[in-house]
Formats: C-alpha cells, structure tokens, sequence
C-alpha cells in the first residue's frame, strides 16, 4: 500500500529537438502522473504551444504511426491520425510508459516543435515537494509560440545583433510583451519561472497539489506568457499569501459608515421614495457619522452595488448574512472585504487596483498606478487580439488549432511570425546580385505557396502589416502612453475607487494617492483565496475589459 506521506519520483531529462545548442531541462516527477498531466507539465517547461493537438510517441518516426501501437494521445490525436487505436493518455502512468526507452512529445500542428523524454534514476522523497519539480536545465528558452528551431534562430540572432535592422523594434516589443514586472533576458535560463508555470499548469489536475487560487490568478493568464512569470513573482513577493493583520479598532474605524448603514436599515428595512433613500435616514446618518449627505447616500449606494442590500417592496433591505455581522466590526470586515470586488465594473481592473493598495505601490509617488494601468492595458490588448487582427479567444473545440490558439504578442496585428517574415524579406533583398533575386524575395510580389521553400517561413495570410517598413511603424505606433494606460485603469477602476474613498482611500492634491495601513490590510483581505465562495457573490472571470 501506497504511503501518503511518500512520493515515488523518477527523474526526467526533456530536450527539445532541433535546436543548437541544446535545450534540455530535468524534473522530477511523479510515477503515478498520468500523461495527461505529463503533457500539461512538459508544455509549460519549454513555454511550448497550447493547443490540444500532440502525440506520445516512441519516436518521430512513429509520431504518425506505430506497428507497436505504442502511442498515446486524446481524442484530438485519434482525429488526426485517423485511428482509433491510439491509447488514451489519461490512462497511461509514467512508471508504466517510462521502462528502459525514452518517448517523444510531439505538437502535431507543426512538427519543428518536439521534445525527448527520457528516464532516469528514481528515488523516494516527501510528498510535500510536488509532483513536477524542475532540477536544472541548459539552453535559452524558446519565445513563445515559435514555430520551430528556425523561427527561434532568426528572432535570436536579431536580439544578438544590435546593428539588425529590427533590432530595436524587437527589443521594444519585448519590453511592452514582458509587461511592467519582469524583463526577458535571452542568455538566462529561469527555472524558477518554468516552475511557476508548471504549478500554474498543474493546479487542479494533481489532488495532492490543488491550491486555491487568488483573485489575481485570472488576471496572470490573461496576460501573454512572456509577461506571466513576472507578475506571478511580484505577487509572490508582495506576501498576499499571508492573513492580514488588523485589530478590533481598527475594523471599527474602518467598517464604522457600513455598519451604521446596515443597522439603520435593520430587519424592518428603509423606505425608498421616488428611488431615493429616505431623507429622514440620510440626514440622521449625516449626524450620527458627523459626515455630509451626499456621503451617507454613497454609503447607501456602495452598499446596494456590492449586495449587501437589496429593495423589496419599495424598501431597502439588508441581506441575512451582513444583518447578523453588522455586530461585529472583525466579521463585517471579512465580509465587506469579500464583497469590495463585486462593485467594479471590470474585475481585472478591481484585482490590479487592489494589488496597487496591497504591496503598497499605489502610495509610492514614483510608481503609483502606472504598472497596474500597463498590466490591465496589456491583458485587454492580450484578449482582443493576441492571435493577430482576425483571431479572439472566443475559440472552441472546433477550431482548436495553432491558428486559433497563437500567443505572439501583438502589436496592431504584427507578431512573431511577422518579424521573422520581414527578416527573410531583408536577408533576401541583401542576397540579391545585379537583378537576381531569390525565391523569398518573390513573396512581395507574388504567391509563395507553389515555391520550393518551406511553407511556414512566411505567413501567406498575414496582413501585409510587415511589408515594406511597416513593422516598424507600427510597433512604434501602438506602445500606449503612461497616461493614456492610467486614463483607461481609472475609467475601468471608478466605481470601485469611488467604494474605496469611502473606507479612507484618499488622493492629495499632487494627484499621489494616500492609502492608510489599514486600507492596505483591508486590499490584502479583499485579494485572499477562497475555497468557498459565497453564494452570488462573483467578481471572477466574467467582467470584460473591452
């Protein structure tokens, strides 16, 4: 019998093909992980593609077919092969695939992209250290969504060479892709980002390892990969993993407008007149509070958007559960904190402003709101076209494919593929000697898909976007301002903003913002992983930004 306080591991060396030098990382890895798991766990090692379409294989030969019938997939596989013999991966256990030959990993949308497992030693070690832990590696990583060892060269070789002609354009676009927390440096293998994305991977999949995600994990994938492992680490380091810390004192202070609001009303409730909180209400709450008017009927209203309070025959009712916690500063804290990301009317902007508050930048007047503005603006672009002009998330199974499913970072629909299209079109323009040209140099000018080059050098079907300068245009054309990025963070964050000014958010006359201790710990409660959110209330995927 299987001790649970034991993991039986082995360790795996994966190298993806193709490339040189070589790219290889070991793991740690569980015996018992389906390769179904495998599968998620190897993509997110190399930042490899994302679509479903892949094969276990003996070897590349045999990706598209076994006498053995040694190979493993879904039903995507099956579809692809056209054979029902395929063995369904969810099935098979790496102790049992892993004996004394190593497999493949193959995307079959583009076989340039493929990766060696082979096995090794074994061991027994604490089932508290996961069942994919990364080791050591060698190699740069590949970018994203490269479409092979080709596309991967011609993008490095150009970040190499200070004096390429899109030098510069690439190193801009890295910077904008990578986001405000991290940076890309291509000489550097980061193992500990690989595996934060095997984690992320992983949650959910592996039952030993299930972790209750925070607020700020939609917000993570929403981003483009390059520009994940940044922002993972800065949540990380910002500590909101750990419980606030706040005193009875201090709850009253700050939860002293609602809990007044949510006495007033009461069981009986309050009546509402032409649509309007009774004045009767507004004014003794205006001398209960020593406050004016206007600010307890904003108590009223933030209270009704973030459901605490509902009309029921013409009166304003308070919901059950904040009835009986009105009593209790500490409880009401909780729940007013649960509650806070429910009134914003984009949730993405709602989590990042709360970052901002939480690790303290947003009363930096050096940083501010810029880097959560430039993340929510990145995810937004991210999410409308991260796979080129014509692409959009709202994918589905029937057109699940690399085309579907492009990651490159876009910028007014230019992205990889392009950048390394454009290069070819400028080392075939240099080739070129008194009026010869080469094949390449003919895609301005004609249809490429009967020439003898191979076909996913250039994107036929791209916009000629990259053509004749352009790229550089308009890579320069679509970096958003630090005004511009605040501008749309507040315009999506103003409701929320206006609920916060309410518990002391409060902005200076310079335009920084004052944020007390208390309102810090207060962000850091609203930002906290639930593993049980209460019923109705959301504040999850389902906002859109755009």
């Amino acid at each position: 019998m299987r001790n649970p306080d034991l993991r039986h591991v082995v360790k795996l060396r994966f190298t993806l093909l193709g490339t040189g030098p070589a790219v290889w990382r070991e793991a740690w890895v569980d015996r018992e992980l389906t390769l179904a798991t495998l599968k998620e766990g190897t993509r997110a090692l190399f930042g490899g593609p994302e679509c479903r379409h892949h094969v276990f294989a003996e070897d590349l030969d045999h990706a598209g077919w076994s006498p053995q019938r040694r190979r493993w997939g879904d039903r995507w596989t099956m579809i692809d092969f056209r054979d029902p013999t395929v063995v369904d991966e969810s099935t098979a256990r790496v102790a049992h695939v892993f004996r004394d030959e190593s497999i493949v990993f193959a995307h079959t949308c583009n076989s340039d992209w493929a990766v060696a497992i082979e096995s090794g030693v074994s061991d027994i070690v604490a089932a508290s250290t996961g069942p994919f832990r990364v080791a050591e590696g060698e190699g740069i990583e590949p970018f994203a969504c490269s479409r092979g060892p080709f596309e991967r060269e011609v993008l490095l070789g150009i970040l190499a060479d200070p004096s390429h002609a899109l030098h510069g354009d690439l190193r801009e676009r890295l910077a904008w892709t990578v986001g405000p927390w991290g940076s890309y440096a291509p000489d550097v293998v980061d193992l500990v980002a690989a595996q934060r994305r095997i984690d992320a991977a992983l949650t959910g999949l592996v039952p030993a390892e299930q972790v209750v995600p925070t607020a700020l994990d939609h917000v993570v994938q929403a981003l483009p990969r390059l520009a994940r492992p940044g922002m993972r680490a800065h949540i990380d380091d910002a500590g909101l993993h750990l419980p606030p810390v706040v005193t009875e004192d201090e709850a009253e202070r700050l939860t002293r407008g609602f809990r007044w609001v949510l006495g007033r009303a009461g069981a009986t409730g309050i009546p509402m007149i032409d649509g309007a909180v009774d004045p009767d209400a507004v004014r003794e709450g205006s001398a209960a509070l020593s406050c004016t008017e206007a600010h307890v009927r904003a108590l009223f209203a933030a209270a009704r958007r973030m459901r605490l309070m509902y009309v029921r025959s013409r009166r304003l009712v308070v919901k059950k559960s904040f009835l009986s916690a009105s009593g209790s500063a500490t409880e009401l804290w909780s729940l007013l904190a649960e509650s806070l990301r429910l009134c914003g009317a984009g949730w993405r902007a709602a989590d990042l402003l709360l970052l901002a508050i939480a690790d303290g930048s947003l009363s930096d007047p050096a940083i501010g709101l810029d880097r959560v503005a430039r993340t929510l603006v990145l995810a937004g672009r991210h999410d409308r076209g991260a796979w080129g002009p014509y692409g959009n998330r709202g994918y589905s199974d029937a057109d699940d494919d690399c085309d579907a499913r492009c990651d490159c970072p876009p910028i007014d629909g230019s992205t990889w593929h392009d950048v390394v299209a454009q290069a070819i079109q400028d080392a075939a323009t240099a080739a070129s000697t008194e009026g010869a040209r080469t094949v390449a140099s003919l895609a301005e000018y004609g249809d490429l898909r009967s020439a003898a080059v191979r076909a996913d050098w250039v994107d036929l079907d791209s916009p000629p976007t990259w053509r004749a300068g352009a790229l550089r245009r308009a890579s320069t054309d679509s970096v958003v301002s630090a005004d511009e990025a605040q501008a749309v963070m507040l315009r999506e964050a103003d409701e929320l903003i206006g609920v916060l000014h309410l518990l002391g958010l409060e902005r200076a006359d310079d335009g920084s913002w004052l944020v007390s201790s208390t309102l810090r710990e207060f962000a850091r409660a609203a930002l906290r992983p639930r593993t049980a959110p209460r019923r109705g209330h959301g504040g999850g995927p389902g906002g859109g930004l755009w």
